[in-house]
């Protein structure tokens, strides 16, 4: 590598150095881990199959296995939110200047958020429900009055809306 090139290597580095420096807000060096953006969407697209099971991955759910697999993953989802949870906390008290391993009450909090957020999961299925049923009904797809009973993916890869009109004739239409 020729001289020039060199220092003008060496003059970026010493800028971005001092771009670290300048702006400790938009990077993260130090000793307090973070959860990796791998590991985030990881939990989040499990979380989505709890959302949505059947839709998100191409699994297997029976009325037999569904208990154990959404049990599995319950149980799976809670202790990866508690560990990201409480990295992020520990993350926000070194920014403060405190010790996270000084702080007990980590443990409980941490545990009561993931536990929130678990057990809001039921009811934000309704609300998804009830979105999905407003979304097909703005787009003419089910009449006014009638009731979606499934919506799946059919064999050529459209969607397939069954719903009982108000009459309680059974229709299906293809997406």
């Amino acid at each position: 590598m020729s001289k020039d090139k060199g220092k003008r290597l060496q003059k970026t580095i010493d800028a971005l150095m001092a771009s670290y420096r300048k702006h400790p807000e938009i990077e993260h060096i130090g000793v307090v881990a973070l959860p990796t953006k791998n590991s985030i969407v990881k939990l989040v697209e499990d979380i989505q199959v709890l959302l949505f099971p059947g839709l998100i991955r191409q699994e297997s759910f029976d009325n037999l296995n569904l208990p154990h697999i959404v049990g599995q993953q319950t149980v799976s989802i809670f202790y990866r939110l508690k560990e990201f949870i409480e990295l992020v906390l520990c993350w926000k008290a070194s920014q403060e200047g405190e010790n996270c391993e000084e702080k007990p009450e980590f443990g409980e909090q941490v545990e009561n958020i993931a536990f929130e957020f678990l057990e809001y999961i039921p009811e934000l299925r309704e609300v998804l429900s009830e979105d999905v049923d407003a979304i097909l009904q703005g787009f003419g797809l089910i009449p006014e009055g009638a009731m979606p009973i499934n919506v799946e993916v059919g064999l050529n890869g459209q969607n397939i809306v069954q719903y009982v009109n108000s009459n309680m004739t059974r229709t299906s239409e293809t997406l």
